[in-house]
């Protein structure tokens, strides 16, 4: 009887490299899709925020031109320095 355990235990662990290699390439798939809607959805949150304090500040009565011209200001208040960098290039 203990031999048929032992013999269903490694028949269970008989996976392939290639086998595991999937179902960690799976998983990874799905934990990527699921870091993608996270970010997506704290964006959205976040836009909202954003829109909602540039009204409250009534920043949105300030004219196009006045924005395009102090936005590059703006970027270096706002962002961090490796932010920064990627904006720069």
């Amino acid at each position: 009887m203990s031999q048929d355990k032992t013999q269903e235990k490694t028949q269970r662990k008989a996976k392939t490299l290639e086998d595991e290699i999937a179902i960690a390439r799976d998983k990874l798939k799905r934990l990527e899709e699921k870091q993608r809607e996270q970010q997506k959805k704290w964006r959205g949150k976040n836009q909202k925020a954003v829109l909602e304090l540039i009204r409250s500040e009534k920043f949105d009565s300030i004219d196009i031109k006045q924005w395009k011209s102090k936005i590059a200001d703006l970027k270096l208040l706002l962002l961090s320095k490796t932010h920064q960098q990627e904006y720069k290039n």
